[in-house]
């Protein structure tokens, strides 16, 4: 009882918290927390770039040019060892009132929610002190090795991080100096570079109307993506992440396909929870489910928002509200599951539902829903439960012909008609 009670509060806050005129404030990061509070002293706060279920202790200096100032990596004392293995980076380590490392995900939410600049300040054993600057800073996503995109050099009076002879010292001996790397929020620059993060883009930009497959750069320019937009159902702008189509393809995988995607974009495939998760950090989304039964009737479910947390939150399902639809609703009642695959368990049932179900998703204890279920025409298996399923429109006994998930920006289309 007490867990279902703080999921539900959860889900109000989140619920609340994509209001436009919402009364609940969640601070993305140390620049949220000075403008909001107008707070000038140094110390630790709590952000939540991950959402309101991840709230993330971090070090804010308020002080240096202006404040404002997130810090990912500070060493001061030599208190904490940094020769760790790829986890430990991952997800951060150390005590943010001392020396630690913020971690390459909470560093990816952080330059995905906003565009930032980027400040290193160290000193030296005599006292010296010194800083570089760089316009902008961002990285990749686990899939790109979390590669680093760093804008150019804008002054301090250290060499130049791209081109200084003990950059590598710095990141591996850095005991040698006092270093600090700090993540501010400033800049509104517009690139020259067109590159669309999703459907909605390409639609605004090129006023493209023809459903297809089309490339979008959710995790930035070195990391491509192939997707298939729909340019026609209500206003077209949907990036569809899930379709189910004629069964060439198995939905019943392990966890690392469904983290980073599988199939054919032209056919049947999912798109990754990793691209999801960029998505969905990028901008704020609306859900579109579509669906066919064997029949030819269609049938549409709409929700107010979807989102997902982080890998290190079970990928989490964040949904608004049921907007409508002659479908029903039936996710809902997945609303603040993580994700579960046969071979790694997250649902609330004390057994797994991806092996019961046999596919991969937000599963409760365990479906109202199926949509990775496996493909079959209605009556074809004998075993209950196991195929496509949408229980508001067909109930728990008929096996759905189509099915595709897909979202789309909330922010109204300007483009020419």
């Amino acid at each position: 009882m007490m867990i279902q009670v703080i999921l539900l509060l959860a889900q109000l806050l989140l619920a609340v918290s994509l209001q436009s005129n919402s009364q609940v404030y969640l601070p993305i990061d140390c620049d949220d927390i000075y403008k909001h509070d107008n707070k000038s002293s140094s110390g630790v706060y709590t952000i939540y770039p991950g959402g309101p279920t991840t709230p993330l202790h971090a070090y804010c200096d308020m002080e240096t040019d202006g404040g404002r100032w997130t810090v990912f990596l500070r060493r001061i004392d030599g208190t904490e060892s940094f020769f760790r293995p790829w986890k430990h980076y991952k997800a951060g380590f150390g005590n943010v009132a001392g020396e630690y490392w913020l971690g390459l995900e909470n560093v990816l939410l952080l330059t995905m929610r906003k565009e930032n600049e980027l400040r290193v300040d160290m000193e030296d054993w005599e006292g010296a002190q010194a800083s570089a600057q760089y316009s902008s800073f961002s990285i990749g996503p686990e899939s790109a090795g979390y590669q680093l995109h760093l804008g150019r050099f804008t002054g301090g009076t250290a060499d130049r991080l791209e081109s200084s002879p003990i950059h590598s010292r710095m990141t591996i001996q850095v005991f040698l100096l006092l270093a600090q790397l700090l993540l501010a929020v400033s800049l509104q620059s517009k690139s020259q570079v067109y590159l669309p993060i999703d459907c909605d883009d390409i639609y605004k930009h090129d006023n493209k109307s023809s459903s297809g497959v089309y490339t979008i750069y959710p995790g930035g320019p070195t990391t491509p993506l192939h997707v298939y937009c729909d340019m026609e159902t209500d206003g077209g702008r949907w990036t569809v992440f899930l379709r189910r189509i004629d069964g060439t393809e198995s939905f019943f995988r392990p966890w690392k396909h469904y983290k980073a995607g599988f199939g054919n974009v032209a056919g049947e495939y999912w798109l990754g929870l990793e691209n999801v998760l960029l998505l969905t950090m990028r901008k704020e989304n609306e859900l579109r489910v579509d669906m066919e039964d064997w029949e030819g009737a269609q049938a549409s479910a709409q929700y107010s928002s979807f989102s997902i947390g982080p890998e290190s939150a079970g990928y989490q399902l964040h949904l608004g509200s049921f907007t409508g639809g002659t479908a029903g609703d039936s996710l809902s009642r997945h609303n603040s599951m993580k994700f579960t695959t046969f071979d790694k368990d997250q649902d609330i049932w004390d057994k797994n539902c991806a092996q019961h179900y046999l596919g991969g998703f937000w599963y409760t204890h365990c479906i109202y829903v199926n949509p990775t279920g496996m493909y079959a025409h209605h009556g074809a298996i004998g075993f209950k439960h196991v195929y496509i399923i949408w229980h508001a429109w067909k109930g728990y006994n008929y096996s759905l012909k189509n099915i595709a998930m897909k979202i789309r920006s909330v922010a109204k289309c300007s483009c020419t008609e």
